[in-house]
């Protein structure tokens, strides 16, 4: 008898519903140092500005970043919430104020007209209608806000919205200060003074003198909370305590062996904290003068302190990249708010035989090392400004050298070791204007790239005899970025070439042409190095936003982002999509966004189901390079 076939399972195939949440962002803090921090008024929230030219906002119950405000061109230098804690102001070496709304992390506007120089210090009124801005121009700027059609905009310069130019210091404004009733203003200025200005009249009150050194800066100056007495941090090392009526110093605060960066009064003004280039922290009884707490944990000067609104725990920026949450009564830090990576390196090489290596350093040499002896076979010497690049020829005889000189030289490390000739300068490559920061040999040696703060890439022609003067002409200039080039590489065929450049991009040029084959754009911070693949198809970048990025050249599409954390300990490789691969504890640096609110993925449980897809991973890497 004939068996009856059973039907066949039907495949079901699983598709996850998307859970409902608004974006995933990997948990990166700050790249370089902070310059700034600030507490939000409901003091659950914090504001960080830094070298890195970006704005975090932070929740400090998670430790996790809320938004990345990204729009200043150079470094943050100060920030401040305004009075409701919904917008933000943020001053930056580019000239530029920056007021936010956090809510969509948008540029509400750009003040860039009244500054002629870059902006140390920025303030919201109490009322939140006006702000101060404080310049290396030696002014502060008096701006008016104004609430029209339900939302809060900037006055429109022409219409005359600086309020008062406040004009009196002879050099930079480093900090400004409104009054609680906000009436008036303080400011403290690198001619070591503290001014207190009527800001209707625009008139100074007083001027503040009683920091020691005749080149004395002060950096930092605060109203206490009832408005009759101030604080100022100077290069003398201490901390003022100033009664204003009178112009008299209550108090001068002397504990740190270093400039004083930054003060704070405490809510009830009954306490006070300084940040300093003593890398610490210290916690004032105004009353005694005395130090309650003297707060270490920084591996670099601290510019920048605050109090919580309740008092109790307080915040402090340093130029260690890290923003540290602090408990006052333990003195305990509570959270610190850091980097994933840290700063640069210098420039190394191996030669093709990998017997010897250069290392390029800011002392202005390049040194050449002996690798199986440990011995430095030669200093070489030409440059009159650090170097940041070095590299072998392909055959190992020669070598470039890039440095901020603005020169690349080209060495000749071909000739033995009784032979003083060796380690001579071929040529010195002079074409561009400005640094040279990064330098490549072509594969065949004959040709060489150079990238320079110039905003360019220059293509040497390195092929003709010693006798021939036209050796070491500039082919091509290529010209398309915007900013710093930090980094060029060649193609395997030498036919194109590649660059990383400040203002976030990787241009790919065809180098007979000159013209940009395409523009890699994804990094939010300059890019400072990139590189081909060997079969020249696709290419990878490193950037100041610590994520190393690998693109395919032909479409010119991100194929994965990968970024290190816990100095290299743990990982994740993420894709454009969001879909991901970690390393055992490499989730826990994984945002899962709903708003303005903020989770770990591991607290998510809908959202790590859907988007951790090892196989989804490994299918996008194996289609490029099976």
């Amino acid at each position: 008898m004939k068996e009856t076939p059973k039907p066949a399972t039907p495949k079901v195939e699983f598709k996850p519903i998307a859970p409902r949440i608004d974006q995933l962002s990997l948990q990166i803090g700050h790249s370089s140092d902070v310059y700034s921090v600030a507490f939000s008024p409901d003091g659950k929230t914090a504001l960080s500005g830094s070298e890195d030219k970006t704005v975090k906002w932070w929740d400090l119950e998670s430790g996790r970043v809320i938004k990345s405000l990204e729009a200043h061109s150079l470094w943050v230098n100060s920030v401040a919430f305004s009075p409701d804690g919904k917008t933000a102001l943020s001053g930056s070496s580019d000239n530029t104020v920056k007021w936010w709304d956090l809510e969509s992390g948008r540029v509400i506007k750009s003040l860039k007209a009244p500054h002629s120089s870059g902006i140390l210090s920025v303030a919201f009124s109490p009322d939140g209608k006006t702000a101060l801005s404080g310049s290396l121009d030696e002014t502060v700027k008096w701006w008016g806000l104004v609430e029209s059609r339900g939302t809060v905009k900037w006055w429109d310069l022409e219409s005359g919205r600086v309020i008062k130019s406040l004009e009196a210091h002879s050099e930079n404004v480093n900090s400004v200060a409104f009054s609680p009733d906000g009436k008036t203003a303080l400011s403290g200025s690198d001619d070591n003074t503290v001014k207190w200005w009527h800001l209707e009249s625009g008139r100074v009150i007083k001027s503040l003198k009683a920091h020691s050194s005749s080149v004395s800066s002060v950096y930092s100056v605060a109203f206490s909370p009832g408005g009759k007495t101030a604080l100022s941090g100077s290069w003398d090392h201490t901390v003022k305590w100033w009664d204003l009526e009178s112009g008299s110093v209550i108090k001068s605060l002397d504990a740190h062996s270093s400039f004083v960066k930054s003060v704070a009064f405490s809510p009830d003004g009954k306490i006070a904290l300084s940040g300093s280039s003593d890398k610490t922290v210290k916690w004032w009884d105004l009353e005694s003068g005395r130090v309650i707490k003297s707060l270490k944990a920084h591996s670099s000067s601290v510019y920048s302190v605050a109090f919580s609104p309740g008092g109790k725990t307080a915040l402090s920026g340093s130029l260690d990249s890290t923003v540290k949450w602090w408990d006052l009564e333990s003195g305990r830090v509570i959270k610190s708010l850091e980097e994933a990576h840290s700063s640069s390196v210098y420039s190394v090489a191996f030669s093709p035989g990998g017997k010897t290596a250069l290392s390029g350093s800011w002392d202005h040499t390049v040194k050449w090392w002996d690798l199986e002896s440990g011995r430095l076979i030669k200093s070489l010497k030409a440059h009159s400004s650090r170097v940041t690049s070095v590299a072998f020829s392909p055959d190992g005889k020669t070598a470039l050298s890039g440095s901020w000189d603005n020169t690349v030289k080209w060495w000749d490390l071909s000739r033995k070791w009784w032979d003083l000739g060796r380690g001579r300068v071929i040529k010195s490559l002079d074409a561009h204007s400005r640094y040279v920061n990064s330098v490549a040999f072509s594969p065949d040696g004959k040709t060489a790239l150079s990238g320079s703060d110039d905003k360019t890439v220059k293509w040497w022609d390195l092929s003709r005899k010693w006798w021939d003067l036209g050796r070491g002409r500039v082919i091509k200039s290529l010209e398309a970025h915007s900013s710093f080039v930090n980094s060029v590489a060649f193609s395997p065929d030498g036919k194109t070439a590649l660059s990383g450049s400040w203002d976030n991009t990787v241009k790919w040029w065809d180098l007979e042409s000159g013209r940009v084959i395409k523009s890699l754009e994804a990094h939010s911070s300059p890019v400072l190095s990139v590189a081909f693949s060997p079969d020249g198809k696709t290419a990878l970048s490193g950037s100041e936003d610590t994520s190393i990025r690998l693109w395919n050249l032909e479409t010119g599409e991100e194929i994965i982002q990968m970024v290190a954390f816990d100095k290299g300990k743990e990982w994740v490789v993420m894709l454009p999509q969001s879909y991901y691969v970690a390393s055992p504890k490499g989730e826990q640096y994984i945002n899962v966004h709903i708003g303005n609110s903020v989770v770990g993925i591991d607290e998510h449980a809908e959202a790590r189901a859907y988007y951790n897809r090892p196989d989804l991973v490994e299918a996008a890497l194996r289609g490029i390079f099976s």
